[in-house]
């Protein structure tokens, strides 16, 4: 077992079901029995706690043999089935709900809409600010008020320090003019640090804090919400006429709703049915997107744009006012045909 046994027995008269200990730290005991021998019976004697859950068996870490060799059957026992373990942390949270919110809508769309934030503290410490980001810049801070909700749970028995835990809760409306491409709205919450927990064995976590770590204390940081993105566009006009067109007709079309519009980016391919029965073409888009450099119908008949032997010549930049009097004042890029043509079916019109 790893060295002399040395056994005193006090009393022999000792009746059956007393226990003789030959070393309170071997988990080794002597049981007297009548005919006065000594019979040698193990237990588990580990130096725990008594509300340590024990783990699969197997649970210890890896080590080498001289780790192992000089412990007693106790130890080896005590060190498989209640190894260390160390807490986990439930970072604080952020949400950001709105009821209703589009994908893609028209430059200067004005959205109406209310932001509801949720800020939860779980392991870490006080919430000391709350904001609402538009594009990056922040249009709302403010210090919040918290209000109790349920305790987070006890980890291994023990109580958490982070313990009473406290949601934050704001609601923001907003009316805003949507501005050309990506509008993103995001939460944020600025939090102090928790506190270490417990692990298994009744001790503080002393691992070094971290931000948003499930394996640390938590440090005071930020933590931002998902986000929201509306997209808004310039619409892409187009027509027919059986004259050629001039800048000024397309842009009185755009102003008066006669163009035929759509809802798209420019910024790649654009899918346009004319319908056109030897007419001409002509099409327009925002000035900020690549010059379109071929035309094509299916795969077999494609061809370039640009020169005055193409369909269709060099784009002429012009500033139309739209219909809809969302927006005013950007460059759109006006596409005309040199010629009249009949289109069957989609034409698509290509950057490259």
């Amino acid at each position: 077992m790893g060295g002399e046994l040395s056994v005193e027995v006090i009393d022999p008269l000792i009746g059956d079901n007393e226990l003789i200990k030959t070393d309170p730290h071997s988990g080794i005991l002597l049981r007297p029995e009548l005919n006065g021998d000594l019979t040698i019976n193990t237990v588990l004697n580990a130096e725990e706690i008594d509300t340590v859950e024990n783990v699969l068996l197997g649970g210890a870490e890896p080590e080498q043999f001289s780790y192992w060799k000089n412990m007693s059957i106790a130890q080896v026992l005590g060190r498989i089935m209640f190894p260390l373990q160390l807490p986990h942390y439930i970072l604080p949270s952020i949400t950001m709900v709105t009821p209703t919110i589009p994908a893609l809508v028209e430059v200067g769309t004005v959205l109406a809409d209310y932001f509801y934030l949720t800020g939860v503290e779980n392991d870490a410490g006080v919430i000391t600010i709350m904001q609402v980001i538009r594009n990056g810049s922040v249009i709302v801070s403010l210090t919040p008020t918290g209000v109790p909700i349920a305790d987070i749970p006890p980890e291994y028995h023990f109580n958490n320090p982070n313990n009473p835990n406290n949601k934050y809760e704001y609601t923001f409306g907003e009316e805003f003019a949507l501005e050309h491409g990506a509008n993103i709205w995001r939460g944020l919450i600025a939090f102090n640090a928790g506190l270490a927990k417990y692990e298994n064995k009744g001790s503080l976590d002393v691992r070094t804090p971290s931000l948003l770590n499930i394996d640390a204390p938590q440090i005071g940081g930020v933590r931002l919400s998902d986000e929201f993105v509306v997209n808004a566009e310039y619409p892409i006009y187009w027509g027919t006429s059986s004259i050629p067109p001039t800048p000024l007709m397309i842009s009185t079309a755009i102003a008066d709703g006669t163009a035929n519009r759509d809802l798209v980016s420019a910024v790649e391919d654009i899918n346009i049915n004319f319908g056109a029965a030897e007419e001409y073409l002509w099409f327009a888009y925002w000035g900020g997107y690549a010059p379109k450099t071929k035309w094509a119908i299916g795969t077999a008949d494609t061809a370039d744009i640009g020169g005055s032997t193409n369909l269709y010549g060099d784009f002429i930049e012009n500033t139309p006012t739209p219909f809809s009097g969302l927006w005013f004042g950007p460059v759109f890029k006006y596409y005309i045909s040199n010629y009249p043509t009949t289109t069957f079916g989609n034409m698509v019109l290509r950057n490259t």
